[in-house]
């Protein structure tokens, strides 16, 4: 799909950024780019090369069903946050037309 090309690294290092997000372990598997265990920390192991053919057996970890506070709220903070701050500058702004 992506070829011989720098994005199968870099949906790797993606899915490296989402596992610490939801502090879950992620294994991408692949058909022609890099596949791997990426443990709930980041780190990421047992990966192979692009277009490799091999069977991988990854131990992953059970873990207590509980999630982190992105996975809660997603982006609705950054959201809110961003229509609060439109609101008060639009009620700036009509406030300095007025005067």
């Amino acid at each position: 799909w992506f070829g011989e090309s720098y994005e199968s690294l870099q949906h790797l290092l993606l899915g490296s950024l989402r596992a610490v997000e939801l502090r879950i372990p992620i294994v991408r598997a692949t058909n022609s780019g890099i596949t791997a265990y990426i443990s709930a920390t980041g780190e990421v192991s047992g990966t192979t090369g692009l277009f490799e053919r091999t069977n991988r057996i990854y131990a992953v970890p059970v873990l207590p069903r509980w999630r982190s506070v992105y996975a809660l709220c997603g982006n609705w903070p950054i959201v809110l946050f961003c229509a609060v701050v439109a609101i008060i500058l639009l009620f700036r702004m009509q406030h300095q037309l007025r005067h």
